[in-house]
C-alpha cells in the first residue's frame, strides 16, 4: 500500500524521529492485534470459528477517522469513533508522516495498543492452561 501510495505521488514529510515513532506504532498495534488473535484462536473451538471471531476486527477502521473526519459523523458514531483504539493510530500515522504537530497522539496510541496486548497476553495465558489441562 506505501508502495502505490508513492508512485502515485505521496511524498511524506515525516523526520527521522517522526519515522521512528510511527514504526512504534505500527509495531505495538501489530502486536497487540497478533495477541488478541491468539486469544481469539484459543477460545474458539475450531479453525473457522477462530476466523469468524477475529473478522469483527477488520472493520474497526470504518468507524474511524481513516476515512473521514470524526467531525462529520452522526453524533452517535462519532462518540465511539473518537474513542476506540483504531483513531489514535490513524491520527498518529496520517499526522507524522504529513509532518504535522499531533501532540500527545502517539502516546493515546502507545497506551491503547498496551492496554489491548497486556489483556490480550492474559487472556492468551489463562486460555492456554485451561486448554491444556
Amino acid at each position: 500500500v506505501f508502495g502505490v501510495a508513492l508512485l502515485i505521488g505521496f511524498r511524506p514529510a515525516a523526520s527521522w524521529s517522526g519515522w521512528l515513532v510511527v514504526g512504534a506504532v505500527l509495531v505495538a498495534y501489530i502486536v497487540a492485534l497478533s495477541w488478541i488473535s491468539a486469544a481469539i484462536g484459543l477460545l474458539a473451538r475450531t479453525p473457522e470459528a477462530a476466523g469468524g471471531f477475529t473478522f469483527f476486527m477488520s472493520f474497526l477502521p470504518y468507524p474511524s477517522s481513516a476515512f473521514v473526519p470524526t467531525e462529520n459523523m452522526p453524533d452517535w458514531l462519532h462518540g465511539f469513533a473518537d474513542h476506540q483504539p483504531i483513531t489514535p493510530a490513524i491520527e498518529s500515522l496520517r499526522g507524522l508522516l504529513l509532518g504535522q504537530d499531533v501532540g500527545n497522539t502517539p502516546w493515546v496510541a502507545l497506551a491503547w495498543a498496551a492496554g489491548m496486548l497486556a489483556l490480550a497476553v492474559g487472556a492468551s495465558g489463562t486460555l492456554f492452561r485451561i486448554r491444556t489441562r
